[in-house]
């Protein structure tokens, strides 16, 4: 799964295997912008 920040335009690319079965939340390690993200 790839998370655009949409604070500074960062890519965080995750494991789809390690991702929990609900919306999360993820800090971009960029600009410390906090992402609420949903699994796919």
């Amino acid at each position: 799964m790839t998370i655009n920040c949409p604070q500074c335009s960062a890519r965080l690319v995750m494991e789809d295997s390690k991702l929990p079965a609900r919306q999360f939340t993820v800090r971009c390690p960029k600009c410390q912008h906090i992402i609420d993200a949903q699994p796919p």
